[in-house]
Formats: C-alpha cells, structure tokens, sequence
C-alpha cells in the first residue's frame, strides 16, 4: 500500500510540474511583440515643405528636365500624385510670371500644417 500511494504520489507531483511548465509557455506565447505602425499620409492637397534641395521636373520621371530647383523648408501645396510623383504648385498663393507647376518625388517632401496656409 505504502509503494501504491508513493507512485502516486510521484505521477501527481510529475503533473502538477508539467502542468506549471505548459502554463508558464503559454504565459510567455501569449506576449505580443510590440511593433511600431508607420502611418503614410496621403499629401494630396495638403501644404509641404521640401526636405533638402529638391529638383522639380516638368514630368513624373527622372528622365523629364527640371524646370526648378527649389531650396530645403520650402513651402510647397500638392495637387495631385502619380505614382511615387507629386505635382505641386511651388509657390501657392502667389501669382508669378514663369514656370509655378511642376514634379517632385515623394521622398522630397514632408506634410506641413502651415499657421496662415502659407508660411
């Protein structure tokens, strides 16, 4: 009898050690990773400033000629996107003689939230 209750003794115990193992694994399964979600903002029709010099072509492709270049900071309004392009007006809410369309790639460009719509 004594045999019999240690044997048992010893598969419960044995359980009760497996059972702690499963939970503590399924404890440290049930942790998510945390990840960071990059958020891309569609910039149509929004103010920008351009991110260091930046060519602007008269076409969305490096292969069409620039028609201007303009300087890191400047305050540029989106109108529309092609692709990886945007064709922006480069001097919104100023009527100039000469070229004030044109393309610039996305990676020239961050969203602004101009104080006066302009500056």
């Amino acid at each position: 009898m004594k045999k019999f209750l240690s044997i048992l003794l010893a598969v419960l115990v044995l359980g009760a050690c497996t059972t702690v193992t499963v939970d503590a694994k399924k404890k440290s399964s049930k942790k998510k990773a945390r990840t960071t979600k990059v958020v891309k903002r569609d910039l149509v029709r929004t103010y920008c400033k351009t991110v260091e010099f930046s060519n602007v072509r008269s076409g969305p492709s490096m292969d069409c000629p620039v028609v201007e270049t303009l300087q890191k900071g400047h305050v540029v309004f989106v109108v529309q996107q092609e692709g990886e392009w945007y064709y922006i007006n480069m001097y919104p809410g100023q009527e100039i003689e000469g070229t004030q369309y044109g393309w610039t790639h996305r990676k020239n460009l961050r969203y602004h939230a101009p104080d006066d719509g302009v500056n």
